[in-house]
């Protein structure tokens, strides 16, 4: 993982903590030292949530930048990633729902199928097209503000 002024990673075994402190001043992404190249999943729960947020996958460690549309130009790295509000990027379709504080989202993509799908608390919320490539990293992105991820695969 990247250093990013104000956010702590900690990784201990199959599961991590992202921290965004107080001072710090987004947005930015954090994303996994490895990529995957085969069906994945990963899940976020945030007990604490003082800031916006986007969950997703990344094409390549170039996703320094907040993971919707309002950041990123065409010459940026393909995401795909849901938002709390519920929204879904770069489409910006609509999920079911969307997520805050206390909740858990799981995000899965499916290379055979050219799928990331989304759930929020055990609820399949949407999902949209991968059109990254054969490879994708685990992205979280925050607006700055107190943020405190627990991921698990």
């Amino acid at each position: 993982m990247r250093f990013i002024p104000g956010a702590h990673v900690a990784v201990v075994c199959e599961a991590a903590r992202v921290l965004f402190g107080e001072a710090f001043q987004g947005p930015a992404t954090v994303f996994a030292e490895k990529s995957v190249s085969q069906n994945a999943s990963f899940s976020v729960h945030m007990p604490v949530k003082a800031s916006r947020t986007a969950i997703g996958w990344c094409s390549a460690t170039e996703c320094d930048k907040y993971l919707t549309p309002d950041y990123r130009s065409s010459a940026h790295p393909h995401y795909v990633s849901i938002g709390g509000a519920g929204y879904i990027y770069p489409s910006k379709n609509r999920a079911s729902k969307g997520y805050g504080e206390g909740d858990t989202v799981r995000t899965e993509i499916d290379f055979a199928n050219n799928l990331v799908r989304f759930w929020v608390n055990g609820d399949h919320v949407g999902e949209t097209p991968w059109n990254g490539g054969d490879v994708a990293y685990a992205a979280i992105s925050s607006q700055g503000n107190r943020v405190d991820c627990h991921i698990s695969s």
